[in-house]
């Protein structure tokens, strides 16, 4: 018998980590929160607008929904990867990671800064 897995629970400081780190990824312009913000993160104290759990019990299966840089001529399948990686390595506990594109801007200037 496997033995149970240590219980994760996602905190607001790992969403700001994923977040971060996904924004960073050549051809994101922005993680995008969809009509009225409706695809957040709520944690305790905050809103994270463009990622949410499909499954609110289960900590380790995330949402990214991204608005796409298509100046960078991205290939969406390696681009989706790319955001899987920057996900795991702001935070390995995650096991599941859906990537949404959802929207599309023609160049950075579109988007916020991301400094």
């Amino acid at each position: 018998m496997p033995e149970p897995r240590a219980h994760f629970e996602l905190e607001v400081s790992h969403a700001h980590a994923i977040a971060q780190a996904v924004t960073k990824v050549r051809g994101v312009a922005a993680l995008d929160g969809g009509s009225f913000s409706s695809v957040s993160l709520y944690l305790p104290g905050e809103r994270i607008v463009g990622m949410r759990r499909p499954n609110p019990r289960d900590d380790r299966h995330l949402q990214i929904n991204i608005r796409v840089d298509i100046s960078a001529a991205p290939d969406l399948y390696a681009l989706a990867e790319d955001i899987r990686s920057a996900a795991r390595g702001a935070c390995p506990e995650l096991q599941r990671i859906d990537v949404e594109f959802s929207d599309a801007v023609d160049g950075l200037s579109a988007a916020p800064s991301k400094e």
